[in-house]
């Protein structure tokens, strides 16, 4: 996946439009949901989830993220109810158990063998699948350890 400017503003409009205190943001603190009437957001481009413990509370704060977007005229898509078990942005949700979606980690895996297959990389493909491997890694922090090992 590339980064552009185009994205980057795109991104930031969103988050801006979304306009909770309690998104999950690149390099700030986590978020923490304790209480029924807790939600934390996520958004990414043009998607935008609501954790919550109560299922009542996320379709609100859902509900009301999406009327704000399509204020600004951005189209809402895929739009899906509070359940135990959610799919966003490559992550798999079930219960209390945040995890990678096992199609990204095995991308990650053939491109890395395809890679030590051939030999040799460009600094832009390696940038790239450093930079999948280091997301993967910022949900699943105890894969750091392993890569003390690549040293």
């Amino acid at each position: 996946m590339g980064w552009s400017w185009r994205l980057r503003f795109c991104q930031q409009h969103i988050h801006d439009v979304a306009g909770s205190k309690s998104l999950i943001r690149d390099r700030h603190p986590g978020q923490v949901v304790d209480s029924e009437i807790d939600c934390i957001g996520c958004t990414y481009v043009d998607n935008c989830g609501v954790l919550s413990c109560s299922a009542l509370a996320a379709n609100r704060a859902l509900s009301a993220a999406n009327a704000s977007l399509e204020q600004t005229g951005l189209i809402v898509h895929e739009v899906q109810s509070a359940a135990t078990v959610q799919d966003i942005v490559d992550l798999f949700l079930k219960g209390n158990r945040l995890s990678i979606i096992r199609s990204r980690i095995w991308r990650i895996r053939l491109s890395l063998q395809y890679i030590l297959h051939r030999d040799c990389a460009s600094g832009a493909a390696l940038e790239v699948v450093v930079g999948h491997i280091t997301w993967i890694h910022m949900v699943r922090r105890q894969g750091l350890s392993g890569l003390v090992l690549c040293v």
